[in-house]
């Protein structure tokens, strides 16, 4: 498809977020620029990148499995997720629409984010509460950021080096640079003594300036700080031409203006740091659990919508695959409901244990072996090591169970075939400050980055290595801490020497 007629089709069905995609590779050839910055895409991705790349739900992969199977067809609407730029995940409505040539059958995908969070408003975006303040001076005033950037002036400051009312109440920066150096002799000195001033951290400065109207300005410097820190500079400017300025009001003025602005800015600052903890907080809250509840939920209601429209073409075989996705989707969200009513319960302190005296190798045998299939299928080698006298202890079982069972999901999840898994139950030494079993499960895997060894217990928490097809939903560990805790125990994380990591649970002797 040439680059123009990709144009042609991008200008024919121009709306919000616009793909145009190859029916038969299903790669990406044409995006329009909503669509090239929420999505990241870059000039070398187009012709070679797949639709499936961004639209990440299961029931979009089941229609791009159908297109490539060479059924091409409309598809009014459907809700969906796509990966936006940074990995993060999108709710979606998205159409597709058929478009056919003489050569090639195309598609164009038409997205509509379904919510997207209002971003906080930068600092700069604050001035017109500062205009009260700067206004209320008998002097001219111009403010800077950390960056030596102009971004407010008052009425007086215009006045006294005669701008243009052009440049307005937001002033570019450039020009109004520029029109300040124009009005002195040498404009290239007075450039360099403001980039000097501005870079300053500390310290006030004072300069006097002929201005080539007649005027002479006396110009005065000084940081102001919230928190103790310097945040950028007020500029002040008095006309002295022809009568000696009295110090005392000139000192008073200043020192009453840069606390103002100090104040307002420290207010402002406060309320939008407290503002974006809060907003922080519940929108990773909100995105996890939306993630992990909506996208079973989209699998199945997809997968049905896809069942209805095809009952009466489809064979048996792919019904079939269809309720079993729908099924697969259900114990997930089910697992997830029970994973947060667990960790709802520890949080609470209502995780209710049910210790009894027992052997616990039957334990680890019964979740090893429930596992072992997951494993043969993805080519994982699983050695169990258990000595051969019992390991007594109080436990609960079924609770213990679970610890054992995620460990182990988790090792093979993150083992590639022809990997090893090695899971070793064990006395604690007896040299050791109490008694106790350890459970230690190794692995050959990717590995924890070292600085999120102690975050992947947190809620939601996933390592940064473990890409958005690995799945999970970020509350095995958590739970699995709380277990342990709750039995007086405890639970880590390690890199190994070579590669993987191992985890090691420590259970007390009651």
């Amino acid at each position: 498809m040439t680059s123009c007629a990709a144009d042609t089709l991008l200008a024919r069905y121009a709306s919000e977020l616009l793909l145009v995609v190859d029916a038969e590779t299903l790669a990406v050839l044409a995006a329009n620029p909503a669509a090239t910055l929420r999505l990241g895409i870059t000039a070398d991705q187009l012709g070679r990148v797949p639709v499936t790349q961004f639209d990440v739900s299961l029931g979009g992969a089941v229609f791009w499995d159908e297109v490539r199977a060479g059924n091409p067809q409309t598809l009014e609407t459907m809700e969906t997720q796509y990966r936006a730029a940074g990995g993060a995940y999108i709710d979606i409505v998205h159409s597709v629409y058929v478009e056919a040539a003489a050569d090639a059958v195309h598609l164009i995908v038409r997205a509509r984010e379904t919510a997207r969070g209002a971003p906080l408003p930068p600092i700069h975006d604050y001035t017109a509460q500062l205009r009260t303040i700067l206004e209320s001076t008998t002097q001219g005033v111009l403010v800077t950021d950390g960056d030596g950037v102009p971004f407010n002036i008052n009425r007086d400051l215009a006045r006294l080096w005669d701008l243009p009312a052009s440049l307005g109440e937001r002033p570019q920066a450039e020009d109004l640079l520029a029109c300040m150096a124009s009005r002195l002799p040498d404009p290239q000195a007075f450039r360099r003594r403001f980039a000097a001033i501005a870079a300053m951290g500390d310290g006030e400065t004072f300069d006097i300036l002929s201005l080539m109207s007649g005027r002479t300005l006396e110009q005065r410097t000084r940081p102001y700080r919230i928190d103790g820190r310097p945040l950028g500079r007020v500029f002040s400017f008095v006309d002295v031409s022809g009568h000696a300025s009295s110090a005392k009001a000139l000192l008073f003025d200043r020192d009453r203006l840069t606390e103002l602005v100090e104040k307002q800015f420290a207010e402002l600052r406060r309320a939008k740091e407290i503002a974006e903890q809060a907003s922080q907080a519940k929108s990773d809250f909100l995105a996890s659990m939306s993630h992990e509840m909506r996208t079973p939920m989209h699998a199945i209601l997809s997968f049905a919508e896809i069942g209805v429209r095809s009952a009466d073409s489809a064979t048996p075989e792919k019904l079939l695959r269809y309720f079993e996705q729908i099924g697969a989707a259900g114990q997930r969200l089910l697992i997830f409901l029970n994973d947060l009513l667990d960790m709802s319960k520890s949080q609470a302190g209502k995780l209710a244990l049910n210790p009894q005296v027992q052997d616990v190798r039957p334990l680890v045998e019964e979740a090893v072996s429930e596992l072992s299939m997951t494993a043969v299928l993805k080519r994982v080698e699983v050695r169990c090591e258990l000595p051969e006298q019992p390991l007594i202890t109080a436990i609960d079982g079924l609770r213990f169970g679970q610890v054992v069972r995620n460990l182990l999901s988790n090792a093979i999840k993150f083992t590639p075939a022809a990997g090893e898994i090695r899971l070793r139950l064990r006395p604690v030494d007896a040299q050791a400050r109490s008694p106790g079993l350890c459970l230690e499960v190794s692995d050959t895997g990717i590995g924890i980055p070292e600085d999120q060894l102690e975050d992947i217990f947190e809620m939601f928490v996933q390592g940064s290595k473990n890409d958005a097809k690995s799945g999970g939903t970020g509350l095995g560990l958590a739970i699995c801490r709380q277990i342990m805790l709750a039995h007086g125990g405890s639970i880590t994380a390690r890199n190994n020497l070579e590669r993987g990591a191992t985890f090691r649970a420590l259970i007390p002797v009651h």
